[in-house]
């Protein structure tokens, strides 16, 4: 499911970048 993987990796780095 590299589809779910890439959606969860683009939400923590979008969650990354919105918390620093």
């Amino acid at each position: 499911l590299p589809a779910v993987t890439r959606d969860l990796m683009l939400s923590w780095s979008e969650s990354v970048l919105s918390d620093r």
